[in-house]
């Protein structure tokens, strides 16, 4: 069947709040799932702690409208979550990049650790930052210098999970030179 009666306000609200540095963070988004209100399917006051990221609204409501529109997305549906009808597969971790204004990458593992670097389409980038969400959801206190394994385990996360592409190429990466010199 269909979403008769789902309220999406709380589905919306996560392209809308935003974190200390601009961004939504693992707890805005649980923020915004608390809100979602579906009579008779989601039960009013809801909580979880599943990490999720926007994209995965596409394939929740191609699911929820009973349809298949994208093809190309790395998005899941979390109808299993919000229903609790079958299992919602966990996610260690939710890697985000982007490529306009400041650039970034950044990393929300499960346990609510967050890492960021910004400037990434600089020789230089900037160091990563390292925040406790759970304890810190403010992002006020940077780890990094305290916790060189969580900087390597950001490191090796930003390596692993970046997937070239000639239009937004990395330093280093086919394209970076054409690009910086403005050719493309």
């Amino acid at each position: 069947g269909g979403a008769a009666g789902v309220r999406l306000e709380g589905l919306l609200l996560m392209a809308e709040v935003r974190g200390a540095d601009r961004g939504v963070t693992l707890l805005h988004y649980l923020a915004a799932l608390a809100d979602l209100h579906w009579p008779g399917t989601v039960a009013a006051g809801k909580r979880t702690d599943h990490l999720t990221a926007a994209w995965d609204l596409f394939r929740t409501a191609e699911e929820l409208a009973g349809v298949a529109v994208a093809t190309r997305l790395d998005s899941r549906s979390l109808v299993p979550l919000l229903t609790g009808k079958g299992r919602q597969a966990q996610q260690p971790l939710v890697f985000f990049e982007f490529h306009e204004g400041e650039t970034w990458q950044a990393v929300v593992w499960q346990d609510g650790t967050k890492a960021i670097r910004r400037k990434i389409l600089s020789e230089k980038p900037s160091p990563i930052e390292v925040y406790d969400l759970k304890s810190d959801p403010t992002e006020s206190r940077n780890l990094a210098g305290s916790r060189p394994d969580l900087v390597r385990r950001a490191e090796k996360a930003f390596a692993e999970e970046h997937t070239p592409n000639p239009d937004f190429p990395l330093p280093g990466e086919p394209g970076w030179k054409e690009k910086k010199a403005g050719k493309r």
